[in-house]
C-alpha cells in the first residue's frame, strides 16, 4: 500500500512500514565542535520532529554492520559506521527472540559536513541545543537525547561505550484476584478491565508508534491519541498529564496507567476514582506548580456542567464555582491536591465521574483498528527530483482476527408503538441469567462495552433526550389536559412551554454537535445499509413521517445508518424544530446520523429567505439572534460530502469541475473546518453545495460544443453561481475516483426523486408539498449494491 505525501517541501513516500518484530540499525553522526561536539539530527516523517540519521530495518540475511553500511552508501556518504555506541532490546508477545535497535557512531570532520546537510533535512546541533529541543518536544523520542548523552563518552574520549536498555514483559499488570494488595495504578487498570490480552495488543500499537524507541514523544502521542477520538485542543494537557514523572515522555506503563484512568467504563469509586481525581487535578493544573487557582477550578466547573448538558453561561459558571470553591475549605485561595482529594472524596464536589474519559473505550479501537501507522520517525533524503525514506515499516497483526460480537450491558423495553418505555442494566433484570454475578464479570460482557455512552443514549433525562420527548410533545394536539400540567393546544405547536428552557436547551445541543463534527472528516464514509433523505426545507410532520417509517426504535436500535444532504432550514415553518431533532440525533448516534451541509446552511441565503425571521419570531430578538448564530455556528462544521460503501458519492449539489481539486473526491478533506464564509474560503465547497446536473436536450447544438471545451462543465444560469454538468462530465468524475453513482439533493423532484445521466446519478427530495406543490417525498437506500428508492406517504 502506498502513502505518499509532502512536508516541508520535500515529497515523501512510505510504500513501507517499520516492522516491530524486526532489528534495527541507526546512525549518529557526530562532528568536532571546538573542544566539544555536536551532532545531526534528521527531520523525520510524518510528525516532523528530529532523530537519527536513517532508522532501518534489518532486513533478512542481512548484519546489523551491513545495513549501517548500506544506509551510508546509499546515501553517497563517504563515511563509515565507527562501532556500537547503545544496544536496546524489547519483548515482543509470540515472538521468541527480542528485537534490537544498535545504534553506530560515525565521525564526521568539519568541513564535510556539508556532505550530509546535504542529502538529509536536519540541523547540527551541540548537546546543550539538544536538551532544549528535548524540553520543546521537538524530538521523536526523549530516548534520543539519553543515546546521545551515553555518545559524548565515545565522541569525547574515542572509547566506544556501549550502552542499553531491555524492555520486557515485566511492565504488563496482573489484574487477576490475589492475595497481594494491589497498587493504586494496578487497581485502576483492573478497573478498566483491560486484562493481559488487551495489554499486549495496547503494547504492539504503543511500540508500532514509538519502535525502535521504548518512550513516546508529544507529537507521537497526538497521533496516536487522536485515533481515540480525542481533539487537538485537549492532547497537550493530556500528555502533561500522562507524564506523571515529567520526563518529557511516556513509557508502556505511563501510557497504560492514563488510558486506564481515562477509559469510560473505569468505576469512579474507591482507589481507582481517587488515581482518576490525581489524574483529573493534573490534567486542570495547566502551569503545574500544584495547585489549581480560582480560573483552573473554574474549567472544571465548566466542564462538569458541560457534561451534564447544560449551556455555556460565563456568570453561572462563575457563581457556580464561587459557591464549590467553598466547600473545600481552603484560606490560601489556591486549592491544593490534598483539599481536592478529601472534597471529592466526601461528596462535597460532584461530578468528577464524567470528567476525563475517552471519546471511544480502548477495546474498541483495538479490536478495530490495525495497530500502528508509518509513525516511526522516517529520515527525509534530499534528492532533485524527489525524496526518499531511509527507513520502512510495515503494517502487522490481521484486522479480522477480534471481529466478533459482544453482548450491551443494558436491555431497553419498547411500547408497541415503537418508542422507548424504559432501559435497565441487565444486572438488575431477575432472570437474566447473570443477575446475580458481579457487575465486572466478563462471561457475557466485552470489555469494550462503552456503558456510560450506550446508557446515555436511552436515558430519558439526557439533554438530546429531553429535546426528543418534547418535541414529541410538539407534535402532538392536547385538546384537554387531565393532569392540568398544560392547558389545550394544537398540533406542532409548543403551547406553554417556557422558551427561555427552550432556548436553553437549543444552544447546549448547538455546541455538542459542533464539537462532534468539528471532529469529523469533511468527507465522511459511511458502509450499507444506509439511508439517504435530501432536502428538508423546515418540514418537521414529514421528518417525523421519516422517523416512523425507517427509525421508529431510534437510530441506536436500527441496523442502518442516516445520511441527509443539507436544506434543513428556509421555506418551511419548523426550522428551528427540524435542526433541533436533528441535532438530538446526531449527539445520541454520531456514527449512525449524518448530517451534510447543503447551500440554505448559510447565513446571507437564511436572512434573504425565513429562516432568520424564523428564529426572531420565535424567541425574540435577542435571544432568536442567538439561537439563529448557535445554530449556524454548527452549520459552519458540516462536512460536505460522503462517500456510501465505498462506491456512491453523496452531496447536497452536485460535483466540481476538474480544475478544482483536480476532480478528485479525497480533496473534500482539505476543506477548512469551521466553514463560516464558504463562498470566500472554499470555492469546492460552493461548487459542493450549488452546483446542478444538466439536461442536454434543452442545449442547443453550440451550447453542447462549449460544454466539452470545458470538460462537460458551464454557468449554472439558473442560480447565478457555480456550475452545471453534463453526463460526460458525471462519467469523467465517477471513472476518475472508482465510484459507480451520484446521489444528490438540492432541487425539488415532483415524484420526490429523479434517475438522470443513464442511471448514474440520482436527486432526492424529503420535503412533499414543497411551497405549496405536490410533490412527494422521498429517500434512497442503499445496500447491498442497489439504490432502492422509497417514497412516503405523508398525507
Amino acid at each position: 500500500m502506498s502513502n505518499n505525501y509532502t512536508s516541508g517541501g520535500f515529497s515523501v513516500n512510505s510504500s513501507e512500514v517499520l516492522k516491530v518484530s524486526c532489528d534495527h540499525v541507526s546512525i549518529l553522526a557526530c562532528s568536532p565542535l571546538g573542544t566539544d561536539y555536536e551532532y545531526f539530527l534528521a527531520l523525520t516523517q510524518p510528525q516532523l520532529t528530529y532523530g537519527l540519521l536513517g532508522t532501518r530495518c534489518v532486513v533478512p540475511g542481512e548484519s546489523w554492520k551491513g545495513t549501517a553500511d548500506n544506509i551510508l552508501q546509499q546515501a553517497k556518504l563517504p563515511l563509515k559506521p565507527e562501532g556500537i555506541i547503545r544496544l536496546d532490546r524489547w519483548f515482543v508477545p509470540g515472538l521468541d527472540k527480542m528485537p534490537s535497535h544498535v545504534v553506530y557512531v560515525t565521525f564526521v570532520k568539519v568541513d564535510s559536513k556539508k556532505l550530509i546537510s546535504n542529502v538529509f533535512v536536519g540541523v547540527w546541533l551541540s548537546l546543550n541545543e539538544i536538551i532544549e529541543y528535548h524540553r520543546g518536544h521537538k524530538l521523536y523520542s526523549p530516548d534520543i537525547l539519553d543515546i546521545i548523552a551515553t555518545a559524548c563518552v565515545t565522541c569525547i574520549t574515542g572509547i566506544h561505550v556501549a550502552a542499553g536498555n531491555e524492555l520486557t514483559s515485566d511492565q504488563f499488570v496482573e489484574i487477576e484476584s490475589t492475595n497481594r494488595k494491589k497498587t493504586g495504578f494496578e487497581a485502576i487498570v483492573q478497573a478498566s478491565q483491560l486484562g493481559r490480552v488487551e495489554q499486549e495488543l495496547l503494547y504492539k500499537e504503543f511500540m508500532q508508534f514509538t519502535a525502535p524507541y521504548f518512550t513516546m514523544g508529544k507529537s507521537t502521542f497526538v497521533s496516536f491519541m487522536k485515533q481515540l477520538g480525542w481533539l487537538d485542543s485537549i492532547l497537550p494537557n493530556l500528555f502533561r498529564t500522562f507524564d506523571i514523572h515529567s520526563r518529557g515522555g511516556l513509557t508502556f506503563r505511563d501510557m497504560l496507567f492514563g488510558l486506564a484512568a481515562v477509559e469510560p467504563g473505569t468505576a469512579h469509586g474507591g482507589t481507582p476514582a481517587e488515581l482518576r481525581c490525581r489524574y483529573i487535578f493534573k490534567y486542570y493544573d495547566r502551569n503545574g506548580d500544584g495547585k489549581l487557582d480560582f480560573d483552573e477550578f473554574k474549567e472544571i466547573v465548566a466542564d462538569v456542567r458541560q457534561s451534564r448538558g447544560l449551556p455555556y453561561d460565563p456568570l453561572a459558571i462563575q457563581d457556580e464555582a464561587s459557591r464549590n470553591a467553598k466547600v473545600f475549605a481552603t484560606t490560601s485561595g489556591s486549592l491544593g491536591l490534598v483539599e481536592f482529594l478529601t472534597g471529592v472524596g466526601q461528596l462535597k464536589f460532584r461530578g468528577t465521574s464524567h470528567l476525563l474519559r475517552s471519546p471511544i473505550p480502548l477495546g474498541v479501537y483495538l479490536k478495530t483498528q490495525r495497530p500502528g501507522d508509518p509513525a516511526v520517525g522516517l529520515s527525509i533524503r534530499k534528492s532533485n527530483t524527489s525524496t526518499i525514506l531511509l527507513s520502512t515499516t510495515e503494517e502487522i497483526a490481521n484486522p479480522n482476527l477480534f471481529d466478533s460480537y459482544d453482548i450491551a450491558a443494558h436491555s431497553v423495553k419498547v411500547r408497541k408503538s415503537g418508542t422507548i418505555l424504559d432501559i435497565n442494566s441487565l444486572w438488575d433484570i431477575e432472570h437474566s441469567g447473570i443477575s446475580g454475578q458481579a457487575q465486572h464479570s466478563r462471561l457475557l460482557i466485552g470489555p469494550d462495552v462503552n456503558r456510560i455512552l450506550s446508557f446515555d443514549s436511552f436515558n430519558q433525562d439526557s439533554q438530546h433526550n429531553e429535546m426528543l420527548n418534547g418535541l414529541r410533545f410538539f407534535q402532538r394536539a392536547i385538546p384537554k389536559d387531565i393532569k392540568g400540567g398544560y392547558g389545550p393546544k394544537p398540533a406542532y405547536d409548543w403551547g406553554e412551554v417556557d422558551r427561555n428552557s427552550l432556548a436553553k436547551c437549543v444552544l447546549t445541543l448547538c455546541q455538542q454537535v459542533r464539537d462532534i463534527m468539528s471532529s469529523e472528516p469533511r468527507l465522511l464514509e459511511i458502509p450499507a445499509p444506509c439511508y439517504i433523505l435530501g432536502d428538508i426545507h423546515g418540514n418537521f410532520p414529514d421528518l417525523i413521517s421519516f422517523e416512523k417509517a425507517l427509525w421508529r426504535l431510534g437510530p441506536i436500535l436500527t441496523p442502518a445508518s442516516f445520511l441527509f444532504l443539507g436544506d434543513y432550514v428556509d421555506r418551511g415553518a419548523f426550522g428551528v424544530e427540524v435542526v433541533s431533532y436533528l441535532f438530538a440525533q446526531k449527539v445520541n448516534a454520531p456514527n449512525k446520523f449524518h448530517l451534510l451541509r447543503g447551500n440554505h446552511e448559510i447565513r446571507e441565503v437564511q436572512q434573504m429567505f425565513t429562516f432568520f425571521k424564523e428564529c426572531i419570531l420565535k424567541f425574540g430578538e435577542k435571544v432568536g439572534r442567538e439561537i439563529w448564530e448557535a445554530i449556524n455556528s454548527a452549520f459552519d462544521c458540516m462536512p460536505l460530502a460522503a462517500v456510501v460503501d465505498k462506491k456512491v458519492f453523496c452531496v447536497h449539489g452536485g460535483i466540481p469541475p476538474p480544475w478544482i481539486g483536480d476532480g478528485l473526491v479525497n480533496v473534500v478533506n482539505t476543506i477548512p473546518c469551521p466553514l463560516p464564509r464558504p463562498e470566500a474560503m472554499s470555492a469546492l465547497s460552493w461548487e459542493l453545495m450549488w452546483s446542478d446536473p444538466l439536461h442536454l436536450e434543452m442545449l442547443t447544438p453550440e451550447q453542447q460544443q462549449k460544454l466539452l471545451m470545458r470538460d462537460g462543465f458551464g454557468p449554472n444560469v439558473r442560480r447565478g453561481t457555480a456550475h452545471v454538468f453534463d453526463e460526460a462530465a458525471l462519467e469523467m468524475f465517477l471513472a476518475k475516483n472508482s465510484l459507480s453513482h451520484v446521489v444528490r439533493a438540492h432541487e425539488v423532484q415532483q415524484a420526490g426523486f429523479q434517475v438522470q445521466h443513464k442511471g448514474r446519478l440520482l436527486t432526492v427530495f424529503s420535503s412533499s408539498n414543497y411551497c405549496g406543490g405536490s410533490n412527494e417525498a422521498a429517500c434512497i437506500l442503499a445496500d447491498k449494491l442497489k439504490l432502492r428508492t422509497i417514497r412516503i406517504d405523508t398525507s
